[in-house]
């Protein structure tokens, strides 16, 4: 094995940060009671995406899940999600506006406290080191946005964080069902499968494939004429964003940090130079996921699969950069398995500027160029870089046994 020179954060450091993080996290509790107070009278609260979320399980419930997609193209929040969705949001259906905000909100809580717990069990560390995770995590501008505007994410990071609990501990195709979850929202789902399929986790893609059926067959009663109208709302989607009635700068994607800083640049020309860019961070990424690795590094390449599905997809909102919790929590609690300290030290002041950016850009100056999008994707190349590193500075004997042999081995009894 390789020798990690990184070393642990100092007292005063860990300190600093959660009495930030504290902080931050004291002041939006605060205006989020406020703005449940007032919900009911406040039109900005009864305009988030929330409310897209409560006509949708309204109409299910009325027989009318057909006028779904049609109803909410008409509307400044579109609702393009698959139709399998429409289960998970049917509770809302039966409550007042205010207590389906309140629904939301309540029920992303509790869903990143599972994850939270999940972590600690995907990735074992000393309690305070976690607790500092879940500080930051709670602190962290797309969480705080999660809330604001009661989005899905939440259940998005629940089932990476499980379903690559579930893979570490052996059970590769239990992991895969739960994975498939991530086609609620289809670009980070295909992403994800492309990665199974690419690492030669076939029992994984076999589990996610019977996933993702199971919850097209789900949908079944609702009509097949409602996946038409599904993919009409999907398009729609694809065309705002092309035209900008999707603001880039909310994004926290390569393309957007792209097209913000060259605005005066052909769009054509910027999707071509983001295309060349992302496809060497891909090649690059196939490379590691192609060699034979030991199964301690299982957490770290899951980590690197979630940094190239946000950052370098066309579409990561800015409540979607949740799912970057992940690979931060690798990056601090999985820290001796890095190779460098120079690339470990890179990697945390890229995380660094990206929760920065992140808060800057929602709350302190919106508008401004997408910044975190850059970040993430420096971040994802210093992972890269000393993934390779790690891989180089092995002895052979490391890799006497194929990745997914390795990491799918049951541990030792």
């Amino acid at each position: 094995m390789y020798a990690s020179s990184t070393r642990s954060p100092s007292r005063l450091a860990v300190l600093l940060i959660r009495v930030v993080a504290a902080c931050l996290i004291a002041f939006f509790v605060t205006a989020w009671v406020r703005t449940a107070l007032t919900a009911a009278d406040d039109p900005a609260v009864l305009s988030r995406d929330w409310t897209a979320f409560h006509q949708a399980a309204q109409l299910l419930l009325a027989g009318q899940a057909d006028e779904v997609y049609a109803r909410s193209l008409d509307t400044p929040l579109p609702f393009a999600y698959p139709p399998f969705v429409l289960y998970l949001l049917a509770p809302l259906g039966v409550l007042g506006p205010v207590a389906a905000y309140v629904a939301c909100t309540v029920a992303g809580v509790l869903i990143v406290v599972a994850t939270l717990v999940l972590l600690r069990r995907l990735l074992p560390a000393p309690p305070g080191e976690h607790l500092t995770v879940t500080f930051v995590a709670l602190a962290s501008a797309p969480w705080i946005a999660t809330i604001i505007v009661g989005q899905l994410t939440p259940v998005y990071l629940f089932a990476l964080v499980a379903g690559f609990l579930l893979l570490k501990r052996g059970r590769p195709v239990r992991g895969g069902l739960l994975l498939s979850l991530l086609l609620i929202k289809p670009n980070f789902g295909i992403v994800l499968a492309g990665a199974l399929l690419w690492q030669r986790r076939y029992r994984a893609l076999g589990g996610f494939v019977s996933g993702s059926v199971a919850l097209c067959v789900a949908s079944l009663p609702l009509g097949i004429a409602i996946w038409s109208e599904y993919l009409a709302a999907s398009r729609f989607m694809v065309d705002a964003l092309h035209n900008g009635a999707i603001p880039m700068w909310k994004q926290q994607t390569l393309l957007a940090a792209l097209t913000t800083l060259l605005p005066n640049v052909d769009p054509a020309a910027v999707r071509s130079l983001w295309a060349v860019l992302c496809a060497g961070l891909v090649m690059c990424l196939a490379a590691v996921f192609r060699q034979r690795v030991v199964r301690r590094d299982l957490p770290r390449l899951l980590a690197v699969t979630v940094l190239i599905m946000v950052a370098c997809n066309p579409y990561t909102y800015f409540y979607d950069a949740l799912l970057l919790l992940m690979p931060a929590g690798v990056w601090y609690l999985d820290r001796a398995r890095y190779a460098g300290g120079r690339t470990h030290g890179l990697v945390g002041c890229c995380i660094l500027a990206t929760f920065v950016l992140q808060h800057v850009g929602l709350f302190v100056w919106p508008g401004m160029p997408a910044l975190a999008g850059l970040t993430a994707s420096v971040w994802l190349a210093g992972e890269l870089v000393d993934r390779w590193r790690a891989i180089r500075s092995c002895r052979p004997s490391t890799f006497d046994r194929p990745f997914v042999a390795e990491a799918l081995r049951p541990p030792a009894s």
